[in-house]
């Protein structure tokens, strides 16, 4: 997401992104909008892209459940890549995941139900969502 590619808190730097030559990595998002002014233009994720991050998702439920994880929960809240889908204010984007709220629900919508499909029936999913941009 937008907010990705950021050095650990425990060494002391925040609120910047990490270049790919200092150990960042390249980010993605709905639309190819930076966080902030200190943050990477984040690639706009194509169809392929998405595919790879909702099996992402996917695959760390899979781990989650073998790690003995009672819970899964989806974090779309707080700037990170699931809540970028939800806002128009950083989904830009003109095709089925972008425009209308239904729309810009779809990513996180396909995530889920791909997740659920592949988690036991008796373990609870949570999705944690924003209820604000942060944007006046």
């Amino acid at each position: 997401g937008r907010k990705g590619s950021t050095p650990v808190i425990w060494k002391g730097i925040r609120g910047e992104t990490l270049p790919e030559e200092k150990g960042g990595w390249r980010v993605i998002a709905p639309s190819a909008l930076p966080f902030d002014g200190t943050s990477q233009v984040p690639k706009e994720a194509n169809e392929i892209d998405i595919e790879v991050l909702q099996q992402a998702f996917v695959a760390s439920a899979k781990r989650a459940v073998r790690a003995g994880f009672e819970v899964i929960e989806l974090h779309y809240a707080h700037g990170y890549l699931g809540s970028t889908w939800l806002s128009p204010h950083s989904n830009k984007r003109t095709d089925r995941y972008g425009g209308s709220l239904e729309n810009r629900m779809r990513f996180g919508l396909e995530t889920a139900h791909r997740v659920r499909k592949v988690i036991p029936k008796e373990t609870p999913l949570f999705v944690r969502i924003s209820v604000t941009d942060y944007a006046d």
